[in-house]
């Protein structure tokens, strides 16, 4: 029985002497650790200043997109096409397109087909996602007249100067009654003959005056009427909140683009190769399937984009065996084409349907 109650108190002693309690430099360095990993956790899920550039999707200028082709020809006879010409896309995260966290900025620096660039460099001044996504729908709506313009003259069809609208805030006075594309005939019954001239017009109005625009939409007269707005800038100047530009549309022929989740001027090549095509005999692919970017001004000058490395990474991921590559990406372009992808320089716009004409002959194309 002693015996018994001595081994008891051992057993006792033993756990009262693990149950002690901790030393004041172990909580220390427990609560140490514990602020260290929080500060980790935090550091990681804050927002930093840098926006993600990835692969975008691609789409083919001779197909649909939703439903609805991505470019519509009317007032002229069209041919049947094949393959693909598909424009290329970046898509962006972070700056005026959300935040991004320092884990998903880490996880796009180990990823070679993205880039992760200081927002300040990409967009220098305060913008919020309103004012980005209004220029580049003034710049996407530009980039389709200048494609179309480009497209009719290299087919030799007659086009007349038109004041298109550009752009429409969403918020602004227009929202709701003016849409990009739209052609302003007149402005109160004062015919127009400048996008110049439209501006002066507005701004000459007193603020909270009605204006009456006399439209062409989609082939169609239409009539807007639209209460102006004083202007942030200057109390006496009024606006109703759109961008106007000059800019040319075909006398007999009108193209119609479909494509509304895209964005910028970069489209401009691929759109005008689109209806070179589908004005013109045969296929300018051959049933391949072929990518590219470029801008493109209204005689046809191929001008260089950003984004190409990312772009060329989405072409090939969707089935692209050649990239039609402006003259000034090409190093961009070379560095960070995929195997498989062949790139081709190009100048004009009939410089492109030139190489392409050698691509479907089997003849060698001009290399980035």
């Amino acid at each position: 029985m002693t015996e018994s109650m001595s081994e008891s108190q051992e057993v006792g002693d033993a756990e009262d002497e693990e149950r002690q309690p901790l030393d004041a430099r172990t909580k220390s360095l427990l609560m140490s650790g514990l602020v260290l990993v929080l500060l980790v956790a935090l550091a990681a899920i804050l927002p930093v200043p840098y926006v993600i550039l990835r692969p975008g999707p691609t789409f083919n200028t001779l197909g649909e997109d939703a439903g609805k082709p991505v470019i519509n020809v009317s007032g002229a006879r069209t041919y049947p096409t094949q393959g693909g010409l598909n424009l290329t896309t970046v898509s962006e995260a972070g700056g005026p397109f959300g935040q991004v966290s320092l884990v998903e900025a880490f996880l796009g620096w180990l990823d070679s087909s993205t880039a992760v660039l200081p927002e300040r460099l990409l967009f220098p001044a305060k913008v919020d996602t309103a004012q980005v996504e209004e220029q580049n729908s003034a710049d996407f709506v530009d980039s389709q007249t200048q494609a179309t313009t480009a497209a009719l003259r290299y087919l030799n069809k007659p086009v007349v100067a038109v004041v298109l609208v550009n752009a429409v805030a969403p918020k602004g006075a227009s929202a709701g009654s003016l849409k990009p594309g739209d052609v302003m005939a007149a402005i109160d019954g004062t015919t127009l003959g400048s996008a110049q001239q439209a501006a002066a017009l507005i701004s000459s109005k007193k603020p909270e005056t009605v204006v009456v625009f006399s439209l062409v939409r989609n082939g169609k007269p239409v009539t807007a009427k639209v209460t102006t707005r004083k202007s942030t800038k200057d109390p006496k100047t009024s606006v109703v909140g759109i961008v106007v530009a000059n800019g040319f549309q075909g006398k007999d022929i009108a193209v119609k683009y479909g494509l509304e989740s895209v964005g910028g001027p970069s489209a401009g090549l691929m759109f005008s190769l689109g209806v070179v095509d589908k004005l013109t005999v045969g296929s300018l692919t051959a049933g391949k399937t072929i990518a590219g970017t470029g801008t493109i001004d209204d005689k046809g000058l191929v001008g260089p984009i950003g984004g190409v490395q990312q772009k060329v990474v989405g072409a090939h991921r969707d089935g692209a065996t050649f990239f039609l590559t402006p003259t000034r990406n090409c190093l961009d372009a070379f560095r960070a084409a995929p195997k498989g992808l062949t790139l081709i320089r190009v100048e004009t716009l009939s410089d492109a349907v030139a190489q392409l004409e050698n691509v479907r002959k089997g003849k060698p194309t001009t290399p980035c």
